[in-house]
């Protein structure tokens, strides 16, 4: 008997490697469109994150419990934080989305 497993998000799903305060390597990142979209993954205690153009942001949950969020363009953090709570999270997302870069064609598949 095949028995299915469900998938904990209706979102594309990428393996991300080598995240500061996690063990479990990879672990699932959810693709999203929007820093919205975003805020809904990170409650259900899931990892978030999308690439553009000009870098890739990165959120998750270490096994501490802390949030961290994490800007990447070629491999490099520009900017890597521990966030206090969700409100940091979403003043933080709300500051480096836009500089993913231009997003219209990566949104309209998902």
């Amino acid at each position: 008997m095949v028995t299915k497993t469900r998938r904990p998000c209706s979102l594309p799903a990428l393996p991300l490697t080598d995240l500061p305060g996690l063990k479990q390597s990879p672990t699932d990142g959810y693709l999203c469109k929007d820093p919205e979209q975003a805020m809904r993954v990170l409650e259900k205690g899931l990892c978030a994150t999308q690439a553009g153009p000009d870098g890739a942001i990165t959120i998750w949950r270490d096994d501490a419990g802390k949030l961290r969020c994490r800007f990447d363009r070629y491999k490099q953090a520009l900017s890597e934080i521990t966030a206090a709570d969700m409100t940091a999270v979403d003043k933080w997302l709300r500051q480096w989305w836009p500089k993913l870069g231009a997003l219209d064609a990566i949104a309209s598949f998902l």
